[in-house]
């Protein structure tokens, strides 16, 4: 035990030895120093600069010390490009110079140089801000037993877009990443992120809700349904066969098991038409949210006025 205790304690004093040795030596070495711009005014921007993220600096100084910031990451100093007079410009060259290392605290570190790629590309342009719609991204269609109660939308259905100017130019909508319908069963709120037309544009907010509502479809048939004809002011009187029709709509399961056939009305126009008899179609005047199938029968005979029984038969044109 002792001599391992011996052994121990020439190990801390070496290595006290060699740090008070480190400290008083100075050495000059190649760091790798982070850089950033700075003091860049606010309604401006550096977006899309090639900036590197570190470039080597040759440093003059305490051994301890740029040992400890090559193997224990403890900082000695950044690179800072002043950006106080920068203004609106296309793309150019920054060459690094030694008055742009900074070392902080550390004022017994000298710079000696700067490594060989020491020039950046800067890029300067105005930061704008512009609110812009959001454009809901489908794909896909919905299955066959369902509907869209009502158009699908978004909340928020406008955001803020920012940027450069020079990449805003020409944009008029902030799309959604895809919603796909053939996944989307029943009503549902789903999140979507924004995709941005251009990496170096920012939509705040990032994610929206997009609003479907579903219902699942039923087809049904109602039958006496009334026919009406409409006719002009002073028309002779008509007469239809038959004055009533079988109607077959599609809608929401719940809304049309609900329906009732006074609900819906074949209408037939007559302006225009002399006195005949005349096979016409009808239309089907219907609440908004119904889609007609098919309409039995598909035509009518309608009289106007005291036709003689042997007249022609006309279709409509």
């Amino acid at each position: 035990m002792n001599r391992l205790g011996l052994k121990l304690a020439c190990v801390a004093l070496a290595i006290v030895i060699w740090i008070q040795v480190a400290s008083t030596t100075d050495t000059e070495a190649t760091l790798a120093l982070p850089v950033e711009l700075v003091n860049l005014p606010p309604q401006y921007t550096s977006a899309g600069s090639e900036v590197p993220r570190l470039i080597d600096v040759r440093l003059y100084g305490s051994k301890l010390r740029l040992l400890a910031h090559k193997y224990l990451n403890r900082q000695v100093g950044r690179i800072q490009i002043d950006l106080a007079d920068a203004r609106p410009a296309p793309s150019y060259g920054y060459s690094v110079s030694r008055s742009d290392v900074h070392t902080g605290l550390h004022t017994d570190l000298q710079v000696r140089g700067v490594g060989p790629s020491t020039t950046i590309r800067l890029r300067i342009d105005e930061q704008v801000v512009r609110r812009l719609p959001v454009a809901i991204e489908l794909t896909g269609r919905l299955p066959e037993d369902r509907l869209f109660l009502e158009p699908i939308s978004v909340t928020p259905d406008s955001v803020e877009l920012a940027g450069p100017a020079r990449f805003l130019a020409g944009i008029s909508v902030v799309p959604t990443a895809p919603v796909e319908l053939d996944r989307l069963g029943q009503s549902e709120t789903l999140e979507r992120e924004l995709v941005s037309p251009e990496p170096l544009l920012v939509p705040m907010p990032s994610v929206v809700r997009v609003h479907a509502r579903i219902a699942r479809v039923e087809d049904r048939t109602l039958s006496n349904v009334p026919v009406v004809l409409l006719v002009d002011a002073g028309q002779p009187p008509a007469v239809v066969s038959p004055p009533v029709a079988d109607v077959m709509v599609r809608g929401p399961a719940d809304s049309v098991n609900a329906l009732v056939p006074a609900r819906l009305v074949v209408t037939i126009p007559l302006s225009g038409l002399a006195e005949d008899i005349y096979r016409l179609s009808g239309q089907v005047d219907h609440p908004d949210w119904l889609q007609v199938v098919a309409l039995e029968p598909e035509q009518f005979m309608v009289i106007i006025g005291d036709a003689p029984p042997d007249s022609v038969r006309r279709q409509r044109p």
